[in-house]
């Protein structure tokens, strides 16, 4: 794995074949589009780690079903964006049914795989780096599918993962309350600065000669 920072002990490295039964993608033909039916999830309805399906195109319900069962995303399954914006991952948390494009990979774990563990070290600027190393294209890069079975993370012992897990949750969301009331505060200001320079124009910050 990319960097010089030793493993704490216990630790080991593993690739992402080793994690996951089957790593794949979407179909590579382009799906039949409907008005109703199955959501067709493409890059940008991936966001703030989540699949928002809120805007998704749909294609048949007879095309989904027609679908090999590895090319179709379930709740617990690991998402990763593979071309032009690459290196996203999201864990699949609903059972809402979709499909994805090819540009989105699909990691079906194996039993004992942590996902949100390994959403959470793919993350990371060292298996971005990894990415980045390996994407292949010119107008769009890309991380073909081998190339990604080959991404190594540190994994942790299996009794420390979700610990780890529920540590950065707890973090994080304590520093999404802090950038909120950072946001607020920088409104308020913006607010203050704005009744100070009217209240200067009308001459109520000073007093006058005549007063």
């Amino acid at each position: 794995m990319s960097g010089s920072h030793a493993l704490p002990p216990g630790w080991a490295t593993a690739r992402l074949d080793e994690l996951f039964a089957t790593i794949t993608d979407g179909d590579h033909q382009p799906p039949p589009q409907a008005l109703t039916g199955v959501p067709f999830v493409v890059i940008g309805d991936i966001r703030d780690g989540v699949v928002d399906l809120s805007d998704a195109r749909f294609v048949q319900s007879a095309y989904y079903e027609s679908l090999p069962d590895q090319k179709k995303p379930h709740r617990g399954d690991l998402l990763y964006t593979v071309t032009g914006s690459f290196g996203i991952p999201v864990v699949v948390g609903s059972d809402a049914p979709f499909c994805v494009q090819r540009h989105i990979a699909i990691l079906k774990p194996d039993r004992a795989t942590n996902v949100r563990y390994v959403a959470l070290a793919l993350s990371t600027n060292a298996a971005l780096r990894q990415a980045t190393a390996v994407a292949t294209g010119t107008a769009q890069k890309t991380v073909g599918l081998a190339r990604l079975r080959a991404i190594t993370i540190p994994l942790a012992p299996t009794n420390q993962q979700q610990r780890i897990v529920e540590a950065l949750d707890s973090l994080l969301s304590r520093l999404d309350a802090a950038v909120a009331s950072l946001e607020s505060a920088q409104r308020k200001l913006k607010a203050y600065r704005a009744s100070v320079l009217k209240a200067a124009v009308e001459g109520r910050l000073v007093r006058t000669e005549a007063e």
